[in-house]
């Protein structure tokens, strides 16, 4: 049985289907399958959370001048 969950680019918004065996329940299970399918999957322990990236490029973008995720996305 598989479920599809949908991954969103925390900065530019690009949307994808995914389909996995059980949905997510740990934020370094979210990221694995970000990274599965070819996008960026990042744990964020500044702000505890994951997030998600289509590209390097937006990941990039998100960085702040210390390496580290902004809080808010810069769009």
């Amino acid at each position: 049985m598989t479920e599809t969950i949908i991954l969103a680019c925390w900065s530019c918004g690009t949307k994808q289907g995914v389909e996995v065996s059980q949905k997510p329940y740990f934020a370094y299970e979210l990221a694995l399958i970000a990274r599965d399918v070819g996008w960026v999957g990042v744990l964020d322990p500044a702000h505890s959370r994951s997030l998600v990236f289509c590209s390097d490029e937006c990941l990039q973008k998100q960085l702040k001048k210390d390496g580290t995720i902004r809080k808010y996305a810069k769009r």
